[in-house]
């Protein structure tokens, strides 16, 4: 739980100057893995936004290193080899 504490802390801290400066909404709809890749201040509190996004859908909300390192992993490898798919697309196409 510590680690998964630490990556939400680490993420926020990543993604907090990005957002926070630029004061703009965020359709995550529209997002396409090629927007995920390249934005890597962005790309953590995105990835924490599919993380509640899956728990919703699942109705589990554990969170859980494994299930984050999991995520990621997917994210990284779908987003780049398509990289005109939005990341909820690709978060969808996540095997569970």
């Amino acid at each position: 739980m510590k680690r998964a504490l630490m990556i939400i802390g680490l993420a926020v801290a990543m993604t907090g100057g990005s957002f926070a400066v630029q004061a703009e909404e965020t359709d995550v709809a529209k997002v396409k893995c090629s927007e995920f890749i390249q934005d890597k201040e962005s790309m953590g509190m995105l990835l924490m936004w599919l993380d509640g996004y899956a728990s919703q859908k699942s109705d589990n909300t554990v969170l859980s290193d494994e299930w984050i390192e999991k995520l990621g992993a997917h994210m990284g490898k779908y987003c780049s080899e398509n990289p005109d798919t939005t990341i909820l697309d690709a978060a969808q196409a996540m095997e569970e």
